[in-house]
């Protein structure tokens, strides 16, 4: 697989994951690095192509959906990996955040379980978000919170590529 990718820019992203033989692929981890690789990419290009409201718009759509994601690693690696550090929690999320303050997010990673994150989640501006949203499982709750932040935007910009974006 690296070979296949030795000249393109994924090739630096994934080659220190190459395993020893007969030692397993750490696939969580490099799903975090493509994820953040990702998020950065996005920005950079609404950075390069964008000015004004719209790049700002842009921008927070971006980082909103990246912190959403944040907190869908968050709540699955407490329901269902709850030994795990706060320093490999740490190491799997993405490098930006939209409504959550630094303490915050810190707060919801040290949370004892998915229970409590959610109601860590209460005493922040997702409450706004929480409100309505009842959920079968986490991905259905970061849907929802997407739509519903996408469904304001759309109604409040003019500007054609954030609409597209939502």
């Amino acid at each position: 697989f690296l070979v296949c990718l030795k000249h393109s820019e994924y090739y630096k992203l994934l080659s220190p994951f190459k395993p020893a033989p007969d030692e397993p692929i750490d696939f969580t981890t490099i799903e975090a690095v493509l994820d953040r690789y990702t998020y950065d990419f996005g920005l950079s290009i609404v950075e390069k192509y964008f000015k004004g409201l719209q790049q700002t718009q842009l921008r927070d759509i971006i980082t909103f959906r990246a912190e959403t994601d944040n907190l869908r690693k968050i709540y699955r690696i407490k329901k269902y990996y709850p030994e795990t550090s706060h320093e490999m929690i740490k190491a799997l999320l993405n490098n930006k955040r939209q409504f959550l303050k630094k303490s915050q997010l810190q707060k919801l990673i040290e949370a004892k379980n998915h229970e409590t994150v959610i109601h860590l989640l209460e005493s922040t501006r997702y409450r706004n978000f929480l409100n309505e949203a009842e959920f079968s499982y986490i991905d259905e709750l970061a849907n929802k919170i997407m739509f519903k932040y996408c469904k304001s935007k759309l109604r409040s910009s003019a500007q054609p590529a954030v609409v597209m974006a939502c």
